[in-house]
């Protein structure tokens, strides 16, 4: 099979396209220029604009798959968006009150909305890998309409994810 006969190739991030160092490989950036007639697609539950970044130098060649299929974008333009209501995102945010091991995430179109971490390495180094864009708030259920969310996450510290999955 020659390479024209390929036109599009769909990759997720961790665990397949990046090692455990959070790296992309060297040679990528020169791949994905020197196949014009491959359209690459980055498809990763990171939010757009972290793999925008990451892929700074060759972003307007990629198509982006963000925020687990929640968002399409390329060349700064969101192609598709699929997201969660302001009630669904409360509701959520409800099943983690009072769970101090649990570090609810809004992830919104423009940018991830989260407790400050205040100390917490671990969360905060997170959310530098995955969350470039974000601000700090005290109340997030007042945020739940401030942007358009696309999804919701939790960042749980340890061990602890299992035991608050089978509470839940």
């Amino acid at each position: 099979m020659e390479d024209t006969e390929i036109k599009l190739i769909a990759t997720d991030m961790d665990g397949t396209l990046v090692n455990d160092a959070k790296e992309v490989p060297a040679s990528f950036a020169s791949w994905v220029l020197n196949h014009p007639d491959q359209q690459m697609v980055i498809a990763s539950g990171r939010p757009y604009y972290t793999n925008e970044k990451l892929f700074d130098e060759i972003k307007d060649h990629l198509i982006f798959i963000g925020d687990n299929g929640g968002v399409i974008y390329q060349q700064g333009k969101f192609l598709a968006k699929a997201g969660i209501t302001p009630e669904e995102a409360a509701f959520c945010l409800d099943l983690f009150a009072g769970e101090p091991l649990a570090n609810p995430i809004l992830c919104g179109a423009s940018q991830a909305i989260c407790h400050d971490p205040a100390g917490d390495q671990n969360f905060l180094k997170q959310l530098d890998t995955y969350y470039i864009k974000r601000r700090y708030v005290e109340d997030l259920r007042a945020e739940v309409a401030s942007d358009e969310m696309i999804k919701f996450t939790v960042y749980i510290e340890g061990g602890a994810a299992e035991g608050i999955y089978r509470q839940l």
